[in-house]
């Protein structure tokens, strides 16, 4: 059976690491900036590439080593190198634009 992101050892963890926000009759997690880069890159979708640059300069300094290692890790379990080479070249740019 595939893995979804669902249901993978990413989802658990991000459970376990969100910052729990009370909205009066119930509670909702909120993901950490480094987490909404990993979900995504993964996701590719054309939105999700602006997204990830609208991420990062609302948070110019999530943890990129996080990050990394997630996404890394669905580039291998999908077989699709682009998807950590896409979330490199990003971060490229924006180290080159703040030069």
């Amino acid at each position: 059976m595939a893995e979804t992101v669902s249901s993978s050892p990413l989802a658990a963890a991000l459970e376990d690491l969100a910052s729990w926000v009370d909205l009066s009759s119930f509670t909702i997690p909120l993901p950490r900036p480094e987490d909404l880069l990993i979900m995504k890159a993964v996701s590719r979708r054309p939105r999700d590439v602006l997204d990830l640059e609208s991420i990062l300069e609302a948070h110019p300094k999530p943890n990129l080593r996080r990050a990394r290692r997630w996404v890394r890790e669905f580039s291998l379990a999908l077989d699709m190198p682009e998807i950590l080479q896409d979330l490199e070249a990003i971060l490229s740019r924006r180290r080159k634009q703040k030069k």
